[in-house]
């Protein structure tokens, strides 16, 4: 549903809103970029990645999503807080 516009389900999130941040971002996590492969076979498109979310403290947490083949990790995260904020 997330690439081919042919799937029963591609129209369930409008044209409007597959050009949104948030759903770009949900793409690239969900599909993995280059961590998407297709079974020679089958001719299937699989996701070969591996995401597991990392919460550390109130709001701070982080995704890592794995390439098994690369065996390269990426990093998404987000850090709670800005420091010490002073107005001059």
């Amino acid at each position: 549903m997330l690439l081919i516009e042919d799937s029963e389900s591609y129209d369930v999130i409008s044209r409007e809103n597959r050009q949104e941040f948030l759903f770009r971002l949900f793409q690239h996590i969900c599909l993995g970029g280059e961590l998407v492969q297709k079974d020679p076979e089958t001719k299937q498109v699989m996701v070969v990645s591996t995401v597991l979310k990392v919460k550390a403290y109130e709001q701070s947490f982080a995704y890592l999503l794995t390439d098994p083949f690369k065996r390269h990790v990426y990093v998404l995260y987000h850090s709670y807080g800005v420091g010490i904020f002073t107005l001059a």
